[in-house]
């Protein structure tokens, strides 16, 4: 069985998609309540099962917000949110997670491409020819 999903979480608290609450050691009800809350999010973030082959797409930063400037869409993302965006896409580790990167700086067919063939790989154990 192959299962695609856009994104995973790492095991970085406050990275995209990630455990947002770091245990903060503190004390009285609030404080203790807060760091049970945090070792809950932990502990679901912990039972994700791994994937068996990670493709982390990259995209240099000047080229994430020149394509965010070209789209045409309501609402759209200011260029401090990519920028902010893209440095917290560097802190996800994935720790014993087989890693493939797919260079997305490229034309969209080529890119395509690119990824359908690692995708195959990675189902298959057959290097491309």
């Amino acid at each position: 069985t192959v299962v695609l999903c856009d994104r995973f979480p790492s095991r970085v608290v406050g990275a995209a998609d990630s455990p947002r609450l770091a245990p903060c050691g503190g004390t009285g009800l609030a404080g203790r309540l807060y760091d049970s809350l945090a070792s809950w999010e932990r502990r679901i973030y912990e039972a994700i099962t791994p994937p068996d082959v990670l493709i982390r797409l990259s995209l240099p930063l000047e080229e994430a917000v020149r394509r965010n400037e070209q789209r045409i869409k309501a609402g759209k993302e200011a260029e401090d949110y990519v920028r902010q965006r893209h440095a917290r896409a560097e802190l996800l580790v994935y720790p014993g997670v087989r890693e493939l990167n797919l260079d997305t700086g490229r034309n969209f067919d080529a890119t395509l491409r690119e990824a359908r063939l690692l995708v195959w790989d990675a189902a298959t154990g057959s290097p491309r020819t």
